[in-house]
C-alpha cells in the first residue's frame, strides 16, 4: 500500500500562513482535478475546535492547498457541528482576466477610452511561435498582474482618476519536458478566466497546470505538468498501468456518454462602428449544431484578409473543444495492485479495460476524489475522452 493510500494530517493556516491548529476531522473529501480547480470539504469532529482567524488547511502529504471559503454550522438534536470547505490555490488564477489586447495604452497622447498602463501585455499571441507549455507560461507572467488608470466605483462622479495595481501572490516555476511534448498554440485574448484560459491551451497536450506549495518557504509557485504515459503500449519505457475488471483492478465502474451539449458550428460576429460582420466556422462532418461568439479579434490588428479569418476560426476551434461529446469514466472501488501518487497519478494516460461494458481505452486520468469516513481512506477516479477505442 502506498504510504498516500491512508488518512493524511491537516493543519489551519492563518492568512499569515501561520499554523495555527491540527485539524481532527469525521469526514475529509479532497477532490483534485485536472482542468478545473479542485475542492476539499472537511467535516470537524467538535465545532469548538473551529477558529475564525483559519484561511487555509495545509498537509505535508498534498501538494496542494486549500482556501476555506465557506463554513457551514448546523445545529440539530442538542449538537452543532461545522463543515468547512473550499477550493485549492490554482482557483485564484481565475480572479484575473486576459482582456482583449487594447489599441492605446494610458498616457499623455492616449488618456482618454483607455486605462491599461504601459508594462501590461502588448502582444496579441505569445511571441515566438511558443508551444502549448510555452504559451501557458506566458499568459501566466503576462496576466497574472494588472495596472490601470482609472475611476475607483465609489467615485460616481469621475473627479478623480486613480492609479490602481493587483497581483497574484504566485511565482512562475517550470514547465515539464521529461513526460511528453506539447503541441504548436494558437490562442488569443478572449476575455476569458487566466487559469480557464491556461487549460484551454494546455489540454490538447495532455498538460495541466498546478499551484504547488511550500510551507518551509512559504512559496506559491506556478508549474506546467504533463501527465504520464503508462498506457499498455507505451514507448516511453515507463511500467504500464492497466486498470481492468479482469486483473482485479476494477471492482465496479461506470461510463456515461452523452452529446446533449455537443456542437459543431460557431456563427461570430462583432459590430465595429456602423459594419457588422458576421462568420461561420464548422467542423467537416458537421450536421449544423451552433453555438455563438459575440466577440471577435480585433480587425486592425491583422494586415489583411486571411490571417484575420484564420484567427477568428483558432477561437472556433477552442470554443467547439469545449462542447465535444462527453465520455466519463468513474471507478468506486479498486485493489492495491498500483500505488497512488506513485504508479499513477493525476493527469497520467492509463489503459482501461472493461469487457463488460465494451470499454477498451487509453484514457487521461483527469480527476482522483479521495475520501477519509471513520479512519478509512478510499479513492474515486475520473477519466477524460479516450484516446483510442472505447464507446463514443
Amino acid at each position: 500500500m502506498s504510504k498516500y493510500e491512508q488518512p493524511f494530517d491537516l493543519y489551519a493556516l492563518n492568512s499569515s500562513y501561520v499554523l495555527v491548529s491540527i485539524l481532527a476531522y469525521n469526514k475529509l473529501q479532497w477532490n483534485r482535478k485536472c482542468y478545473e480547480p479542485g475542492i476539499f470539504s472537511i467535516e470537524l469532529n467538535s465545532s469548538q475546535q473551529y477558529s475564525r482567524e483559519w484561511k487555509y488547511v495545509y498537509s505535508p502529504d498534498r501538494r496542494e492547498l486549500g482556501v476555506i471559503s465557506q463554513v457551514n454550522m448546523a445545529f440539530k438534536k442538542g449538537t452543532t457541528s461545522v463543515t468547512i470547505s473550499g477550493k485549492f490555490l490554482e482557483a485564484e488564477l481565475d480572479r484575473m482576466i486576459v482582456y482583449p489586447k487594447p489599441k492605446y495604452f494610458y498616457s499623455a497622447e492616449h488618456d482618454t477610452y483607455t486605462s491599461i498602463l504601459p508594462g501590461n501585455p502588448d502582444w496579441l499571441t505569445p511571441p515566438g511561435n511558443p508551444n502549448a507549455g510555452e504559451a501557458a507560461m506566458a499568459f501566466f507572467n503576462g496576466f497574472k498582474s494588472i495596472s490601470y488608470m482609472g475611476y475607483d466605483v465609489e467615485d460616481t462622479t469621475g473627479q478623480t482618476l486613480a492609479e490602481r495595481s493587483f497581483s497574484l501572490d504566485i511565482t512562475a516555476g517550470t514547465i515539464d519536458t521529461d513526460h511528453g511534448s506539447y503541441k504548436n498554440s494558437e490562442h488569443h485574448r478572449n476575455g476569458e478566466t487566466l487559469g480557464h484560459k491556461i487549460s484551454l491551451i494546455l489540454k490538447p497536450s495532455y498538460a495541466f497546470f498546478t499551484v504547488d506549495y511550500d510551507y518551509e518557504t512559504n512559496a506559491k509557485v506556478f508549474n506546467v505538468r504533463h501527465g504520464r504515459d503508462l498506457t499498455a503500449a507505451n514507448e516511453d519505457g515507463n511500467n504500464p498501468v492497466v486498470f481492468s475488471s479482469q486483473n482485479g483492478t476494477i471492482a465496479e465502474g461506470g461510463i456515461v456518454t452523452s452529446d446533449t451539449e455537443t456542437k459543431d458550428a460557431v456563427i461570430s460576429w462583432q459590430t465595429d462602428e456602423s459594419i457588422t460582420m458576421v462568420f461561420v466556422n464548422a467542423h467537416t462532418d458537421a450536421v449544423g449544431r451552433f453555438m455563438s461568439r459575440e466577440t471577435l479579434p480585433e480587425l486592425t490588428d491583422y494586415a489583411y484578409d486571411q490571417p484575420y479569418r484564420v484567427a477568428i476560426n483558432t477561437d472556433a476551434r477552442n470554443d467547439l473543444k469545449e462542447h465535444e461529446d462527453k465520455l466519463n469514466l468513474s471507478f468506486s472501488a479498486f485493489d492495491g495492485s498500483y500505488d497512488y501518487m506513485i504508479d499513477f497519478d493525476i493527469g497520467d494516460i492509463v489503459s482501461v479495460e472493461i469487457p463488460e461494458i465494451g470499454l477498451s481505452a487509453d484514457v487521461q486520468i483527469v480527476g482522483c476524489f479521495e475520501t477519509v469516513q471513520n479512519g478509512v481512506w478510499s479513492l474515486d477516479m475520473e477519466f477524460g475522452d479516450p484516446l483510442k477505442g472505447g464507446k463514443k
